[in-house]
């Protein structure tokens, strides 16, 4: 085997020790020159030949870390693991694994752990697995287990995978939490994590305002979302998402039964986005504001200036006003 190619394995980790090695080396340091082989030689080359065998283990029995898009994970000394895609099976020895953007699942033995977002170890064990959750949560052969959790003596080799992770990976762990929890029809859960999201630095706070906005009307708690999009409107005031914003804080002042803040709110959003695709759907919202808060004349007189289909609710309004 030439030296670069050698070189080229032990980059890769994939370069093998050589059948017998450790043996030859006994034999070469042991062996008599003449007669008057000395203890003291003998005794330096058994050293030498533990220290060979040392160094031929460390050299091709060190595993390789694994990063992609959305995990990392890192080995024990002596570890062994076998990959395909987002699957991996452990062999022996133990692995601390970060998720943050992928669901993962790691088998171990007989034993299944899957997550979508957590940090954790796992150690095959003799009479089963031992397992540390540093950060997020696993489900272990059907059982959800939340950090901080420990079974066993094992730690997770923390700052070793963090060193893998890309920059984000605190927002984009914490989004896949929420999207989990909202999977297992946690509305609650999932609102109050996209909250705590929007509430940071975060560069999708945003974005995750705005959800659990979306969230907290699903819960039919229109107030909550109101403030909930309130605030996001006054966080960023000229974010991407501010029409958005404003329309859904609309539909919850509908849900209130809140005409007084609905003509408001309508009146604003057709003088600041007279564009918008649903400026008719909120001119509709505007006129039965009118109706509701008793102004009927400026109701009917609004009603004859809109175009499109009216909304089921306006049919009667409609024939009230042509009388």
């Amino acid at each position: 085997m030439s030296v670069d190619k050698l070189i080229s394995q032990l980059r890769e980790g994939t370069a093998q020790a050589p059948l017998g090695a450790r043996e030859r080396v006994w034999r070469k340091v042991t062996a008599r020159r003449g007669a008057g082989a000395s203890r003291a030689r003998l005794v330096f080359g058994g050293l030498a030949a533990v220290a060979a065998g040392i160094a031929v283990a460390m050299v091709f029995s060190k595993p390789q870390p694994v990063s992609t898009e959305g995990f990392a994970m890192v080995g024990s000394f002596g570890s062994k693991w076998k990959r395909a895609d987002n699957h991996i099976a452990l062999l022996s020895g133990s692995a601390t694994v970060s998720v943050w953007g992928t669901p993962l699942e790691l088998e171990a033995g007989k034993h299944r752990v899957k997550t979508d977002a957590a940090v954790f170890a796992l150690r095959v064990a003799s009479d089963g697995v031992e397992l540390d959750v540093a950060e997020g949560e696993v489900v272990l052969d059907g059982e959800r287990l939340a950090a901080p959790f420990r079974r066993g003596s094992l730690e997770a080799d923390v700052s070793r995978v963090r060193a893998l992770e890309p920059a984000d990976v605190t927002d984009q762990r914490a989004w896949s939490q929420a999207e989990s929890r909202l999977a297992r029809n946690d509305v609650t859960g999932a609102a109050n994590a996209f909250n705590a999201i929007g509430a940071s630095t975060s560069l999708r706070a945003e974005a995750a305002a705005l959800k659990a906005g979306d969230l907290e009307l699903r819960l039919d708690d229109p107030g909550r979302a109101r403030t909930t999009f309130d605030g996001l409107a006054q966080r960023f005031p000229h974010g991407a998402l501010k029409q958005e914003a404003r329309l859904s804080a609309l539909e919850a002042s509908v849900r209130l039964g809140d005409w007084q803040a609905v003509r408001h709110r309508a009146a604003t959003f057709l003088s600041e986005f007279p564009g918008n695709e649903r400026r008719s759907e909120v001119q509709w919202l505007a006129l039965r504001a009118a109706w509701e808060l008793g102004d009927r004349s400026a109701a009917c007189a609004d009603l004859g200036q809109l175009d499109g289909r009216p909304p089921e609710w306006a049919v009667e309004l409609k024939k009230t006003c042509t009388k």
